[in-house]
């Protein structure tokens, strides 16, 4: 049970941290903008939320936890494999690797 709280106290921590970081970009922004952004970034947020919910309650009941897990592994892999895209093509021409 205590590695349950410790766990459940650190994802709260990990959520919370990324919804400031979020919205210290959103209100980086024009100020006549902030309003929009800040309604899209939590329209997405809960969109995002409620469709790892149903993705992850549809996993359980047709694999049980392996399949939650398989979801979870799967996401992070699209998820980094998107942000390390993003990074590349940040990068100028002379130091990217082909």
């Amino acid at each position: 049970m205590a590695g349950l709280a410790v766990g459940s106290l650190l994802l709260d921590l990990a959520m919370q941290s990324g919804m400031v970081a979020n919205q210290v970009r959103v209100y980086g922004v024009r100020a006549e903008a902030r309003g929009r952004l800040t309604t899209a970034y939590m329209a997405c947020a809960y969109l995002g939320g409620a469709a790892g919910s149903w993705l992850g309650t549809a996993a359980y009941g047709r694999a049980g936890w392996p399949g939650v897990c398989a979801v979870v592994a799967l996401t992070a892999a699209v998820a980094l494999a998107r942000h390390l895209a993003g990074r590349a093509a940040d990068l100028p021409p002379a130091t990217r690797h082909t």
